[in-house]
């Protein structure tokens, strides 16, 4: 099966968003959308490319009338290191750091977010770098349970035109990996 015969048939069997492009949809599927939808599983996707011992804010979901946080995931390529930062269903902000990963080394990555247990915990969230597992986190951060009232907004900030953001939910990733390397 050729990329092209690949992608028809992830298209039959999954819902895309383009978050850069349509990022209107983003509200909507983060407050309620994607549990009205009974979607138990959701993938984000991002491609970048960063110059060798750069860093920067790859992409981040956050609430533009105070600038806070709910899902951002930030590059520090002199340390080679990547810090998730999230926000927790108690409303707390939680960290994990991804040691000894390279990614400002002036190649094109795929980082792929799997969030699992969206409806039916345990909720957890895989990173998978180049399409290879890296770490599982172990907990749901609250914006894909649905956000809780008052919350409302939801922007997505990116590197500025260098990245690539997608939100997909797909039964196979599998599918997907293979199909790019």
């Amino acid at each position: 099966m050729d990329l092209s015969q690949s992608v028809q048939t992830l298209a039959r069997n999954c819902s895309f968003y383009d978050l850069l492009n349509s990022p209107d949809c983003l509200p909507d599927l983060l407050q309620g959308g994607l549990v009205e939808q009974g979607v138990n599983e959701a993938f984000i996707l991002t491609t970048f490319k960063l110059q060798p011992k750069t860093g920067t804010t790859v992409f981040g979901l956050y609430n533009p009338r105070d600038n806070s946080k709910y899902f951002e995931f930030t590059v520090l390529g002199k340390l080679n290191r990547a810090v998730l930062r999230y926000l927790r269903s108690d409303r707390r902000m939680s960290s994990v750091t991804f040691n000894n990963i390279q990614l400002a080394d002036g190649q094109r990555h795929r980082l792929l977010f799997h969030l699992k247990g969206m409806q039916q915990g345990p909720g957890a969230v895989e990173l998978h770098l180049d399409c290879r597992l890296v770490e599982t986190v172990r907990d749901l951060p609250s914006v894909f349970q649905g956000l809780p009232a008052g919350y409302g907004v939801v922007e997505l900030k990116s590197m500025q035109g260098k990245a690539e953001v997608m939100l997909w939910y797909l039964s196979q990733m599998a599918t997907y990996c293979t199909h790019l390397n």
